[in-house]
């Protein structure tokens, strides 16, 4: 005689199989999305320490221009100082020559260029948005519209400089001079 098949165990069993399979591949994504959240923060800690060292590098490009520009000012000044002298008569024209060589350069081409390539490539990826707001908005306002401020006061600045060498230093005149002579 044949038993009577108990459909309760197959039943039971069945579904413990199911939620078996559920949990696992439940337990499965969660692992993948928590590697994936741990990839995107390690390349965030790396994006923001080469953002900082970005900006470091700009500190210190910007601390030597400044100096430069001190530099340009009091050489400038030493400048203006001798040919006042030499105009009121009170310095011989050779001391003037030698006063004009040893001022030399009174104006460098320093001119700033921001490192901006973490800041593209964190454009471009995307990543940028990971960064708090207020922060990814200091960030833009530096690289878009400081950036393009720069751009066109190096290139004034250039321009005078490449200006002041050409048609305006003493010794361009003191050549222009013996040239004509």
């Amino acid at each position: 005689m044949k038993t009577p098949i108990d459909y309760r165990f197959f039943a039971i069993k069945y579904v413990f199989e199911f939620f078996v399979v559920v949990l696992g591949i439940t337990v499965s994504f969660w692992v993948d999305e928590w590697n994936e959240q741990r990839k995107l923060d390690r390349y965030h800690v790396a994006d923001a320490k080469a953002m900082l060292e970005d900006l470091a590098v700009d500190a210190k490009r910007l601390e030597y221009v400044a100096y430069t520009i001190a530099r340009a000012d009091s050489n400038t000044a030493r400048l203006l100082e001798n040919i006042e002298q030499f105009r009121a008569g009170t310095m011989s024209y050779d001391a003037l020559a030698d006063s004009i060589v040893e001022v030399g350069y009174v104006y460098t081409y320093s001119t700033f260029f921001m490192n901006n390539g973490t800041y593209k490539s964190l454009i471009n990826n995307g990543r940028i948005q990971r960064f708090p707001l207020e922060v990814e908005k200091e960030i833009k306002d530096y690289y878009e519209f400081v950036s393009k401020r720069v751009q066109d006061n190096n290139r004034l600045v250039d321009d005078a400089a490449w200006e002041y060498y050409s048609l305006h230093h003493p010794l361009c005149h003191a050549i222009e001079n013996l040239n004509s002579s």
